[in-house]
């Protein structure tokens, strides 16, 4: 799920707020989200987003992203 207009700027705030705060490194969950609101940080001060699986959430593999409407069918059924 991407960040709405409002998340980006406020990722974008973000990223000039800590403009003055010396990062060695950005470091996000693979979530859209979270690279997302990594992204103008890192590229304010020069870095890559550096993207570590164990900051996710609950990996829902296939479901993942998708809308619960979208969510239907016996292994869904099974797993709620």
């Amino acid at each position: 799920m991407s960040l709405s207009e409002e998340g980006r700027g406020q990722a974008a705030r973000l990223a000039e707020t800590l403009a003055a705060v010396k990062l060695v490194a950005v470091i996000a969950s693979p979530l859209e989200r979270a690279q997302e609101t990594a992204a103008p940080i890192a590229a304010r001060h020069g870095l890559p987003v550096q993207t570590d699986p164990a900051l996710n959430e609950v990996d829902f593999g296939a479901w993942s992203g998708r809308a619960f409407t979208d969510l239907t069918g016996p292994a869904w059924d099974a797993w709620n």
